[in-house]
């Protein structure tokens, strides 16, 4: 029976792999294409050389978050993934950035699939946190859908995707801790800025996972009833937040109420969070 064969990676043998229907693909074509994107995403692209997978932001011109993105280097194209509610906003803008370079961009009719163990031969591990499992691209194949389990596995490691991140600045969002931004890769949309804050003063902030037990939103309160950060996402038992790094492992209350208790988790144990690393 094929489908008993490890690392097959053509039909749905394992239980273990999921669905991601938050996650989809766009598929980038074109001798142009990691030119195109070399003056766009904070990663330097070319990473995809040495690397088949990498991990980026997109800034406006401004400097904040416009989108985050995978990238794998597959043959001759680069499959992009994002958030499934942003695909279109994403296409619309690297049509946008295209201008009159040879490149195609399209929507894939393949799946982002996601394991926390290896597998499938065509897996790759995340490039932003080793812990935050495997993913594979292709055709679904009747697996379970995984969002709920992989949300809380991003959320336990203080991982933010698509709209959570939206118009935050790269260093709070520890897009240099997670690999998303390249310190000497010349110009793209937003690189000034970013540059200009990288060796300036101390960071104050930054996103952390926390624990609670109901979903919290708002601003996040210190017991003496001082702000010291917002809630970025959660779900009924965890959580991101933009906290003070002065206040993590301190328990807070959001500002519906809700108790939480925010910490750092092993990949950020050991690092100065006051400085951008890059």
């Amino acid at each position: 029976d094929r489908c008993a064969i490890s690392f097959n990676s053509t039909c749905s043998f394992n239980e273990m792999t999921r669905l991601l229907s938050s996650r989809s693909l766009l598929i980038l074509k074109g001798e142009q294409t990691l030119q195109l994107l070399q003056g766009i995403v904070t990663r330097d692209v070319r990473i995809l050389q040495e690397k088949s997978v990498a991990a980026s932001l997109i800034l406006d011109k401004n400097g904040r978050i416009a989108d985050e993105i995978v990238m794998r280097k597959r043959e001759n194209e680069v499959l992009m993934e994002c958030a499934s509610q942003r695909r279109i906003l994403l296409k619309n803008m690297l049509e946008r950035y295209r201008l009159r370079k040879k490149v195609t961009i399209e929507e894939s009719d393949e799946s982002v699939l996601w394991s926390e163990e290896r597998e499938e031969e065509d897996a790759v591990i995340d490039p932003r946190v080793e812990a935050l499992g495997w993913r594979v691209y292709r055709r679904a194949n009747g697996e379970k859908e995984g969002d709920e389990e992989y949300r809380e596995k991003r959320y336990s490691l203080g991982v933010g995707e698509g709209e959570e991140l939206i118009g935050l600045l790269p260093w709070h969002s520890n897009g240099d801790l997670l690999g998303q931004v390249s310190a000497n890769k010349g110009c793209y949309v937003g690189q000034e800025l970013t540059a200009r804050t990288a060796t300036q003063g101390l960071l104050r902030r930054r996103i952390v996972p926390f624990t609670t037990d109901s979903t919290a939103t708002g601003d996040v309160l210190h017991p003496d009833g001082k702000k010291v950060g917002k809630i970025v996402a959660s779900s009924s038992s965890r959580g991101l937040v933009m906290l003070s790094l002065s206040s993590i492992d301190k328990d807070l209350r959001s500002s519906n109420g809700i108790s939480i208790l925010p910490s750092l988790p092993n990949w950020m144990k050991g690092v100065d969070l006051s400085k951008v690393h890059v």
